[in-house]
């Protein structure tokens, strides 16, 4: 993402250093973002070639990536389901790690069957998207959601609810929960 000082014009990777004294010592700074797919516990390697009129050396620094993770779980009750009856999902959204996950946001695709009746929290943004900033590290946030099936349903339909997890420093994942409707 940046440096200091500079790298060569053109370059994002080479600083021609001039001349430097026996004991002198030059730092350089390189900020950079690991990417959100890089999973907590890889290692990442960095490499620096320093070459001079006197020779040159090669250094190796591994770095251990660490951050957020996020986990979802699911599950509905009851199931199967009768037709208008109402169907509770609960969804569990946590954070094992010690790293908090920032900007953490849930969003529900309900089944077309299906009609959002209320949820414990209440959504952030219409029925389906919850807004729930930060999730320290170690804590659990559930979400119950109810709602009612179809009076339309018959039996042998299967109910299909998919929820999204994002978070601005952990990778995105998601869950699904099927219910199948009987008479």
């Amino acid at each position: 993402v940046s440096s200091a000082p500079v790298p060569e014009a053109g370059t994002d990777n080479i600083w021609d250093l001039g001349d430097l004294g026996p004991t002198a010592v030059l730092e350089i700074v390189i900020t950079g973002q690991v990417s959100l797919a890089a999973s907590q516990g890889e290692i990442l390697f960095n490499q620096v070639e320093v070459f001079s009129d006197a020779g040159s050396r090669t250094v190796h620094e591994q770095t251990t990536v660490t951050g957020a993770v996020t986990i979802v779980s699911k599950q509905d009750s009851p199931d199967p389901v009768l037709p208008g009856e109402t169907l509770t999902y609960t969804v569990w959204i946590s954070n094992p790690t010690e790293t908090p996950a920032t900007d953490v946001t849930v969003t529900e695709t309900y089944d077309p069957r299906f009609t959002f009746v209320s949820s414990v929290p209440a959504p952030t943004s219409g029925d389906n998207v919850w807004d729930l900033g930060t999730l320290p590290g170690g804590r659990v946030q559930a979400i119950v959601i109810q709602g009612l099936v179809s009076g339309a349903t018959v039996e042998g339909d299967i109910l299909t609810n998919v929820v999204d997890i994002t978070s601005s420093n952990a990778v995105p994942v998601s869950a699904d929960e099927t219910t199948a409707v009987v008479e």
